[in-house]
């Protein structure tokens, strides 16, 4: 029962419409209305899906059940604990990105994406301390070029002055008579 009308969306965009509980075997009916497109080549995908709340549910209390217990963070590092009953894969709601490092007990894993967006790792039975650190690519070598730099303006710096500091004798080594 109910409708759900007047809802707008913009063509060319995906988008999830939320359309409630229905009870099995309810019809839905969907009108799309496209009379204000001014091309011809209109055309709309409809996927209909539905979802298993006792699975949903079974799947997040295993989830939950095996959740990082984040001990220390900042900016660039996290770490926690994890108790593993299987082999899993661990994952996060941290964007893959090529800068992450995870540590597990101290070894570092190998990293890969979940669909295609977040950050992951496989891990063993066990209880294990997970450290995730993050540093941009191209972060090192930042550094190396930073301070190279540095030391380069400091020996500039040093060899002016002792440039400075011998023409200064130079010029003064005049002929000085010293009467007592």
């Amino acid at each position: 029962g109910g409708s759900l009308s007047a809802h707008k969306q913009t063509v060319g965009e995906p988008y999830i419409l939320d359309i409630g509980y229905c009870d099995e075997g309810e019809e839905i009916t969907v009108n799309l209305d496209c009379s204000n497109i001014e091309t011809t080549d209109t055309y709309a995908e409809v996927y209909a899906y539905t979802v298993d709340n006792d699975v949903l549910s079974k799947g997040y209390e295993k989830l939950k059940n095996a959740s990082l217990n984040v001990e220390k963070h900042s900016d660039t590092k996290i770490i926690g604990t994890i108790e593993v009953e299987e082999n899993s894969v661990l994952y996060s709601s941290i964007p893959y990105d090529s800068g992450w490092t995870i540590l597990i007990d101290g070894e570092k894993a190998e990293t890969f994406e979940i669909g295609e967006t977040m950050l992951a790792t496989t891990i063993k039975p066990g209880k294990h301390t997970i450290e995730y650190r993050y540093a941009p690519k191209g972060f090192a070598l930042g550094i190396i070029i930073s301070a190279a730099s540095i030391a380069g303006i400091c020996g500039y710096i040093v060899l002016m002055k002792r440039k400075e500091k011998a023409k200064f004798i130079r010029e003064s080594n005049v002929t000085e008579t010293f009467i007592p």
